[in-house]
Parts: C-alpha cells; structure tokens; sequence
C-alpha cells in the first residue's frame, strides 16, 4: 500500500502527491492530521510520521523536535493523531503518548499531559 501526503487542487479537479512514506505496520492505524494556522502555517502528521511543517513555497517538510527520550522541549515519538492550531504560533499536538502545546517562536513542545492520566 502506498503512503503520502496528497494536495487536492479543487479549482482544477486534480491531486498533485507532496511526498511519500512508508506504510504503517497496523491496519488499523491509518490516519494522518493535517491543519493550517491563522498565519498560514501548514502543520501535517500521522501515525509514525511528524510533526512537520510543511513549506509550501520550497514543497519541503520541516521536522519538528522529536527525540525517543522524554527531554524537556521535544516531542517523544512521531506519531501525530491531532492538531488543533492555537494563538501567537502554538498549536496543540495530540498523539499516542499525550498532549502536546507547541511553540513555533521557540521550537519548543511543552508536554501538557499524558493520555494514561486521563
């Protein structure tokens, strides 16, 4: 099964594929996030994939801090289920393993809490 990143033009009734990625392992994890800011920012994720801000003027992705530790200020695995584009660059990031605020102003995800405390 193929996996990507698809742009639907409307106006011209075509898909234009922005990048691709390997497939998920679970077939019943599919699932891929995608949001615009105010200030038109193009924020994408999915299961094993991202966050990323996608740069639509270069058509390249930017990684967002991800590291496997739990460290202050990064995200801990890559794996995006939601964004929800928030005020003054932050923009809250849900995944796996929590809730994340992310601050584009200082490239710093701030975890907000993890799902099992729910």
């Amino acid at each position: 099964m193929d996996a990507g990143f698809i742009s639907i033009i409307c106006s011209i009734k075509r898909l234009k594929k922005l990048a691709k990625h390997s497939p998920v392992e679970q077939p019943y994890y599919h699932y891929h996030a995608i949001a615009r800011s105010s200030d038109n920012v193009l924020y994408v994720g999915g299961r094993g994939v991202g966050p990323f801000i996608y740069d639509e003027t270069s058509a390249q992705f930017e990684t967002l801090p991800v590291n496997s530790a739990d460290l202050p200020g990064y995200k801990r695995e890559y794996d995006v289920s939601l964004i929800l584009p928030f005020k003054d660059a932050q923009t809250w990031i849900g995944s796996l393993e929590g809730l994340y605020l992310y601050d584009r102003n200082t490239n710093y995800f701030e975890k907000i809490f993890p799902w099992y405390c729910l």
